[in-house]
């Protein structure tokens, strides 16, 4: 692990950079949720609320409408790198599943990181949010 490593390299330098990377991340990322949940109150549920979440769930407010769980992690590894981890699921409902010829929601995680890349993570949320509602 990442102790494991700043304790055996002896460099309080890197283990110091690294949490406060970390923490900037995970303030990002806590930011980011509030303004989901803010914006989108009828649709976004954060099960472990906005302090400690990784996950959100995005639930149409209508009962045959999309909904997606989001997991949005931040791990670092033995040598101290940081990376980021998102993914969107889609839970879907019968009816989408025979609604959904062209199997677009086996490619939703996909399309999310496409999106990310283009809108950053914070604008492709929001943009997934507003699609959740209109549905």
């Amino acid at each position: 692990s990442f102790i494991t490593w700043a304790e055996s390299s002896l460099s309080p330098h890197a283990f110091l950079r690294g949490f406060v990377r970390y923490a900037e991340w995970n303030s990002r990322r806590r930011q980011a949720f509030t303004r989901l949940q803010e914006t989108f109150p009828q649709c976004v549920l954060l099960p472990m609320g906005t302090n400690c979440s990784w996950l959100a769930h995005l639930r149409s407010p209508s009962a045959h409408g999309l909904s997606f769980v989001f997991t949005w992690r931040v791990s670092s590894t033995p040598r101290g790198v940081l990376e980021q981890k998102y993914d969107l699921h889609p839970l879907s409902t019968s009816q989408l599943v025979e609604a959904d010829e062209q199997r677009m929601l086996a490619h939703t995680g996909a399309r999310f990181h496409d999106l990310v890349t283009v809108r950053g993570i914070e604008q492709a949320l929001m943009i997934v949010a507003e699609l959740v509602v209109a549905s």
